[in-house]
């Protein structure tokens, strides 16, 4: 079962390795334009202390500023039987062991996906990743319902890899269009602009 939720700062570091680890599912592969050493060289930093400390600084500022900016994660959360007074236990396993689901030193449910966005003149949509556990399992649309919610009728852009035909359609289903305009981000990444018109 997924669930989603507005992360905890303590949430920062699932966050940030999740980040990471969805580069790689999504980008160490064959026609992307780059590859592993690429992805350690270029995001690594993701599983730094200084790339937590970056996730940890953006939850707070959307905890603190929530009309400003969304953020969204995506938790798996496995029922694991039935307590005495008939309510579902809930247990969150990751490979490290069994935590509680209410969370415990930055922990919890595991971190399968996130969606982040800010409002200034645009409303701007990215990064958004799934780990491919969660992928068609409708937790998409429902974070996109959310974030939707939130844009109102403002514009929204965003970049996205043009290798990653999966969230090209996916956006395209959502009223996105590409607009033309490109960039070679960081001299490797081919990435494609598309914008969701004012009213959607």
């Amino acid at each position: 079962m997924n669930t989603i939720e507005v992360p905890e700062v303590r949430d920062a570091g699932a966050v940030a390795r999740m980040h990471l680890r969805a580069w790689y599912e999504t980008y160490d592969q064959d026609g992307s334009g780059v590859d592993a050493a690429w992805i350690a060289q270029n995001l690594g930093h993701l599983g730094t202390a200084a790339g937590i400390d970056g996730w940890a600084a953006e939850i707070a500022v959307a905890r603190r500023e929530p009309e400003r900016v969304f953020c969204r994660i995506v938790r798996t959360i496995t029922e694991v039987g039935a307590t005495t007074d008939g309510a579902t236990a809930i247990d969150a396993v990751t490979g490290a062991g069994t935590v509680r689901a209410d969370g415990d030193a930055g922990g919890g449910a595991p971190v399968v996906g996130f969606l982040y966005g800010r409002r200034a003149d645009t409303v701007t949509l990215g990064p958004m990743y799934l780990l491919a556990e969660a992928q068609g399992t409708g937790v998409a649309d429902l974070l996109m319902g959310e974030f939707l919610g939130w844009a109102g009728a403002a514009p929204i852009r965003l970049w996205v890899s043009e290798f990653n035909t999966r969230a090209v359609r996916f956006y395209t289903r959502y009223g996105f269009v590409a607009t033309g305009e490109r960039e070679l981000w960081r001299d490797r990444l081919r990435n494609v602009r598309m914008v969701r018109p004012a009213g959607g």
